[in-house]
């Protein structure tokens, strides 16, 4: 799940951090979860995909752009 709360200020941004990062994976598990039947509805699987695919782009492009920009 995603998390926001810590015990300090410290761990509360380290769970914030972890959960920007790994956002993703965990939208992909939810869409992929049913509740009442044994099969996947493809709606919110889709939707969660969409989700997940604009988080971990956008994340990829945070990383870069700060390697790039302290690289040179």
């Amino acid at each position: 799940m995603l998390r926001y709360d810590g015990d300090t200020y410290i761990a509360s941004m380290g769970n914030v951090l972890m959960s920007f990062v790994c956002g993703p994976y965990i939208m992909l598990q939810m869409g992929w979860s049913s509740e009442d039947k044994d099969a996947v509805e493809m709606g919110p699987a889709l939707f969660s995909a969409m989700v997940a695919f604009g988080w971990a782009f956008l994340t990829g492009l945070l990383f870069v752009g700060i390697y790039v920009t302290f690289r040179f």
